[in-house]
């Protein structure tokens, strides 16, 4: 019964889809002896949310399954117009919600023309990385550096104080961002 609701859920948001329907496409049940109420929810960029009902499980082949919330987090280090510094604690924020880190990578507005951006990002006062983040040359990001980022720490705990140093700031660097990507 339980592939059958989905299977339902996955059909009419495809044809409502086909529609050019604008907003999220959300199927309700009613939970068994409370005013609750499950849903599946297939939003337009094809994310799917699934709430069921107080007490119960999502369960695959009759085995319970846990579905991780994707986990998004930008921080913006510096201005767009100004070259980067060397800065111990560029930025000091705290984890807005519990998450697992999947990836950590760094982007530019505008790119190094001489010498390594690395950026070093630290929990509760200490690196979650092994091999701190870096953006070559001439590149936008750290995801094509030459020596990849090797993280460490990924979980996170609402409230952990992170900081952000810029260690080098290259040549004529402007607009740097973070970006922590993974689930909750």
């Amino acid at each position: 019964m339980k592939s059958k609701f989905l299977l339902l859920a996955i059909l009419l948001a495809s044809v409502l889809g086909t529609f050019g329907q604008s907003r999220t496409n959300r199927i309700y049940r009613p939970c068994p002896a409370t005013s609750a109420q499950a849903f599946i929810e297939i939003q337009r960029d094809g994310d799917v949310n699934i709430k069921p009902c107080p007490g119960r499980t999502l369960q695959q082949n009759d085995v319970a399954i846990s579905v991780a919330q994707p986990f998004e987090l930008i921080a913006a280090i510096s201005d767009e117009t100004t070259d980067l510094a060397a800065t111990p604690t560029a930025l000091t924020f705290h984890v807005p919600r519990n998450f697992t880190a999947v990836e950590v990578w760094a982007g530019l507005t505008v790119v190094s023309t001489s010498g390594l951006v690395t950026v070093d990002i630290n929990k509760n006062g200490v690196s979650i990385f092994s091999t701190t983040l870096t953006l070559d040359v001439n590149e936008e990001t750290s995801l094509t550096a030459a020596t990849a980022a090797v993280l460490t720490t990924l979980s996170f705990v609402k409230g952990d104080k992170i900081t952000v140093d810029i260690d080098g700031a290259g040549t004529g660097a402007k607009g740097l961002k973070v970006y922590f990507l993974g689930t909750r």
